[in-house]
């Protein structure tokens, strides 16, 4: 499954990333509805265990005020803990 947010997004501290659109639908493992933030994973084998493969990235940046004080991090969380394998870390500059 891919899952896609083309359009700008605020995200408070700790929030989500809202994803808009499924660009690739998946199988009955993978638990998305298009508008939201979480996604769900499960095995759905005679074991009921899976390995799953999660990746993303994004393009991180301030508003033409804006100011960045500290380096800003995104990660994937898993019940609500950001796995520390999965943190990103940027600083970005002022754009418009």
């Amino acid at each position: 499954m891919e899952i896609t947010a083309t359009a700008l997004q605020t995200v408070a501290p700790n929030g989500v990333v809202v994803f808009s659109d499924t660009t690739v639908p998946g199988n009955p493992s993978i638990l998305h509805r298009e508008g939201s933030g979480l996604i769900g994973i499960r095995g759905l084998t005679n074991q009921w265990r899976a390995r799953f493969r999660v990746s993303f990235s994004a393009n991180v940046a301030l508003p033409a005020d804006g100011t960045a004080t500290t380096p800003i991090s995104l990660a994937i969380a898993l019940n609500g803990e950001p796995l520390n394998s999965t943190i990103m870390i940027s600083t970005p500059g002022v754009v418009e």
